[in-house]
């Protein structure tokens, strides 16, 4: 009674967090929350203005789906198109699906044996996914998975993440959340002309300012996104649509 208590009071917390987030940090703390309440190893957001899918969006991972450098393979591989879950959310256009399900439906799964044996080495194969659909209303459209270890997968935290999920989808198609990275014109600036492959004494000529001011540049932006060297600040710089 006391276990089920204490998760009750954190998904209560979670949704008054979910009300006032207005940030990428505060929604790492939402993440930490989750942790805590239904064992969650990993969390992506994915907004689109398009389709179900993580073509010409943008996504921000945690947990698992950033350490396993997940985020930036899925849009490299265009994983959406194999995804049994990215499948099945087109199929019924949003709302709430369990992975462990789509990945034993052989309606969603066909075709999806490199994706499904990558998923399994990245222990990604558990846990739920919520879409909605643009509309004009709403026109971006909002994707919020949740990882969890296999023993989660219950009816209660399914529960749990059915009235969770809704929040941290509203959260996130606000317009200006996806934009809190930190990164100053300045930096776009820097990132833009190394995505053009310039080097760095090429775009200290160009921006007028020394090697070591680009290369300090580059070092803070890896910092703010959470990676470490410049190709992988411009992956996710890619990812997260500072640079095309």
């Amino acid at each position: 009674m006391k276990a089920r208590l204490s998760k009750v009071n954190l998904a209560i917390e979670i949704m008054n967090d979910a009300l006032a987030c207005d940030s990428v940090e505060k929604m790492s703390l939402i993440y930490e929350k989750l942790i805590l309440a239904i064992g969650a190893t990993g969390m992506m957001l994915t907004t689109t203005h398009e389709t179900l899918n993580a073509r010409g969006g943008k996504i921000i991972p945690f947990g698992r789906f950033d350490s396993a450098g997940w985020a930036e393979e899925y849009v490299a591989k265009s994983y959406h198109m194999v995804d049994p879950v990215a499948r099945a959310l087109k199929a019924q256009r949003g709302g709430l699906v369990n992975w462990t399900a789509c990945f034993e439906n052989t309606k969603y799964n066909t075709g999806s044996e490199a994706f499904l044996k990558r998923a399994k080495i990245e222990k990604l194969t558990h846990g739920w996914t919520l879409g909605s659909l643009p509309t004009p209303q709403a026109p971006i459209g909002c994707i919020t998975a949740i990882a969890v270890y296999p023993g989660a997968v219950t009816s209660e935290n399914e529960e749990i993440i059915r009235t969770l999920l809704p929040h941290i989808n509203r959260t996130i198609n606000k317009p200006t959340f996806m934009k809190q990275t930190g990164v100053s014109e300045t930096q776009r600036t820097v990132l833009k002309w190394a995505a053009a492959g310039k080097t760095n004494w090429e775009i200290g000529k160009i921006m007028e300012m020394s090697e070591a001011g680009v290369k300090y540049h580059i070092a803070e932006i890896a910092k703010k996104l959470g990676v470490v060297g410049r190709a992988q600040v411009l992956l996710r710089a890619k990812t997260l649509l500072l640079i095309s």
